[in-house]
């Protein structure tokens, strides 16, 4: 360093006081040095040259992008089934605060997911007609959801069954009588 606090790089005029630095603006484009290899798949020499149509460039997904998406979409649920019946089987069937819990946000989860569906396939309403299916699947799968919550709520005890409605069951009276022993 100098006696002003500069380095010597910087006296000397490299950029940025960087032996390598280099500026951008200043690069010159060259002609390829082997003009028999290709370019690279996709590449462009230039920011609005596109490769393909030749045409504009459309705004937003494609219809079979936007397809493919909502299948992804009315899929998704599947991939939580699983988790949902491990959690119902590992928690067992004593109740408590614990399996409570489980039980009705499993549920909860289901429903709110089934009264959603519209809202959640929004980014898809240009395809309209085509997400009967998808919409259809989506609700299935999450029908399932609801299914396993309901079966683990009625082992808790937490839905009616049999057992609740006994005292308005009938005594069914017996078709026969029988006696026996000595009459005094």
């Amino acid at each position: 360093k100098t006696s002003c606090g500069r380095s010597v790089m910087q006296k000397q005029g490299k950029v940025g006081g960087r032996r390598w630095g280099f500026e951008l603006h200043k690069v010159e484009r060259k002609e390829p040095s082997h003009p028999h290899v290709p370019p690279p798949f996709g590449f462009t020499t230039t920011a609005g040259e596109r490769s393909g149509s030749g045409g504009p460039r459309t705004r937003g997904p494609s219809k079979a992008l936007l397809k493919k998406k909502a299948w992804e979409l009315a899929y998704s649920p599947a991939k939580s089934i699983l988790m949902t019946l491990v959690m119902a089987w590992m928690t067992g069937s004593g109740v408590n605060i614990f399996n409570i819990m489980i039980a009705l946000i499993t549920v909860g989860n289901a429903l709110r997911a089934i009264l959603g569906t519209r809202s959640a396939f929004t980014r898809f309403e240009e395809l309209k007609t085509e997400l009967i299916l998808p919409y259809l699947i989506y609700i299935g799968l999450h029908g399932v959801t609801l299914a396993i919550g309901a079966y683990k709520c009625y082992n808790l005890g937490l839905l009616p069954n049999d057992a609740d409605f006994a005292m308005a069951v009938p005594v069914k009276q017996s078709a026969e009588w029988s006696g026996g022993g000595s009459v005094l």
